[in-house]
């Protein structure tokens, strides 16, 4: 029988499973065991369509009933723990999880990642998933991966003993090349092999039907490996004799790395550069410490992290954020957690209104030109967590080896018909009002533009630039102000303002420090940056440019005081 005709009769057969009753000799055919998350009022099998009766779980022919039936209940507090686990037997365990290791539990993509702070789960979350595949395809091959053979044995591995030591199981553990065979219990005859990240990747020719990667911002050479290991995701000859209808996934559990130029932030977090791209990214888990309500004393806990770590290293180990860590980062309030968002709650969606006025912050450059297009949103009540007045950025356009009337083009070329805004106003580099040796000023360029164009609107600069320090504390003050409000949002698909607000930084020279463009070859850097923050130091600098002045159109800020 082909593998297709195979994979389609067992699909009808287990269609049939979920409808019917099963015979005895069709229960032998599955484990015998049955596995159900409770979440609320809601329960939903583990191990694919429950081949057990739902009316008294036992089959109508002889009586025979499951040997093993876990139960994996959703809490919010320790004490709901303690009564789940007051329920558990040696046959009917019981096991308490947290909302989110819950939504990884259940998650049904290929691969998985659950990234987050200290005591978030991760390792429970990735050992129950790890057991309940060992149960489900007790032949199939099964493997956790790590740095190194020392951090494994802090890891998962730990966790999976726990587990099954818990559960009453017996096992055979080999120190010598960290494998565990599994004697008893519904897993029966199964096996995990561990390896590290450095040595698995000698291995050639071998399928792998369930992974679990750990601490892969830790990894040497993480990207090549994850890859070499993504590829090796395929059915094993032994699961296709005994599991035909297992599908190989793999799991991923990590803390964030400490810099935001890591291959872990870049395949998983940033913006992806397209839609083929975006299709190909696995699912993603995010959580902090605080939200594990299972950690004894979980606030207690929390406040001695906060005192021995600094800011930065403390938002990435524990709040399970994004960070660069000790290096100097121009935009330090910038999270992607906080400012990337396709919609914020209290306001609407973040993307173009072209009934409100737009604002346009341009940078002009011979590597790179960019406009930045923003829109402001006035909040009538107080919303927590925002500031009274938010920035919108709705759009970008960044073209590299650019020349000013080719990013006005581009302007026109998306702002047309329909989508011309009402209004528009511009902001930039005081500088582009210098002629060049070979045609007229970049302003005069964006005047002739607009007259031609009859859009409404002007030009908003000053005569001077800002302090570089001022534009960027202007930036940082509006990303996040000092009761933690956020006041300046980016559509996700802003991939070059992104880019720039997590990864650009100081560096020094001399007895200053300037704003480190990147090296020739590398990415373009600042330039986005400094297209948005020409218009936030304008309109929402900490000092006004002259004391009293009301500015008539519709950014001033100094009108609302």
């Amino acid at each position: 029988m082909s593998r297709d005709a195979l994979r389609a009769r067992l699909q009808r057969a287990e269609s049939a499973i979920a409808t019917a009753y099963r015979s005895c000799s069709a229960c032998d055919e599955w484990p015998a065991a049955t596995a159900s998350l409770i979440d609320g009022d809601s329960a939903q099998s583990m191990l694919g369509p429950n081949p057990w009766p739902a009316a008294g779980g036992a089959c109508p022919t002889c009586g025979r009933r499951p040997s093993w039936a876990l139960t994996v209940t959703v809490v919010d507090s320790i004490a709901e723990a303690d009564v789940v686990r007051s329920a558990s037997r040696p046959d009917e365990p019981h096991i308490a999880v947290t909302r989110h290791q819950a939504d990884f539990l259940r998650c049904e993509s290929k691969t998985a990642v659950f990234i987050g702070g200290l005591g978030a789960g991760k390792s429970v979350a990735a050992a129950l998933w790890l057991l309940l595949r060992l149960v489900r395809y007790p032949r199939a091959r099964h493997y956790v991966i790590g740095t190194t053979f020392a951090m494994l044995k802090a890891g998962t591995h730990i966790t999976l003993r726990g587990l099954l030591d818990d559960l009453g199981w017996s096992y055979t553990y080999n120190r010598s090349t960290l494998t565990i065979a599994i004697e008893s219990g519904p897993a029966r005859g199964a096996e995990v092999l561990f390896w590290s990240s450095e040595t698995f990747t000698t291995t050639k020719g071998l399928e792998v039907d369930s992974c679990v990667v750990e601490e892969l911002a830790e990894w040497q050479s993480a990207e090549s490996a994850f890859a070499y290991i993504s590829g090796r995701l395929r059915q094993s000859p032994p699961a296709s004799r005994h599991h035909p209808d297992i599908e190989p996934r793999l799991r991923v559990a990590s803390n964030p790395p400490q810099s935001l130029s890591h291959f872990v932030y870049e395949r998983f977090i940033a913006p992806p550069d397209d839609a083929e791209a975006a299709k190909a990214r696995p699912t993603v888990f995010l959580t902090r410490t605080l939200d594990n309500p299972l950690i004894p004393q979980r606030d207690e806990y929390v406040a001695m992290l906060r005192a021995i770590m600094s800011p930065s290293v403390f938002r990435s180990q524990v709040l399970g954020e994004f960070v660069e860590i000790g290096a100097m980062r121009v935009y330090e309030q910038f999270t992607h957690r906080l400012h990337v968002r396709d919609k914020v709650e209290g306001i609407g969606a973040v993307r173009y209104d072209p009934t409100k006025p737009l604002a346009v912050g341009l940078d002009f450059g011979s590597r790179m030109g960019v406009a930045i297009m923003m829109q402001v949103h006035r909040l009538t009540a107080a919303v927590k967590g925002l500031q009274s007045v938010v920035v919108f950025v709705v759009d970008e356009i960044a073209v590299e080896s650019s020349y000013t009337q080719k990013i006005l083009d581009a302007f026109a070329d998306r702002y047309r018909g329909s989508q011309q805004p009402a209004s528009v106003y511009w902001y930039g580099d005081a500088t582009g009002e210098r002629a060049g040796s070979t045609g007229p000023a970049d302003w005069e360029i964006v005047r002739r533009f607009l007259s031609a164009r009859g859009y409404a609107g002007e030009v908003k600069k000053d005569s001077t630039n800002p302090l570089k320090v001022d534009r960027v504390a202007a930036m940082n003050h509006k990303l996040l102000d000092a009761d933690g409000n956020v006041g300046l949002v980016v559509a996700p698909h802003c991939k070059t303002l992104i880019r720039d607000l997590a990864t650009v930084k100081w560096k020094d020279v001399g007895t200053g420090r300037i704003i480190d463009h990147g090296k020739a070859g590398e990415a373009i850097l600042s330039h986005a940056s400094d297209g948005a923050g020409y218009f936030v130091a304008y309109e929402f600098g900490v000092m006004p440019r002259a004391r009293g002045v009301v500015h008539d159109h519709p950014f001033g800020r100094w009108r609302e005081r």
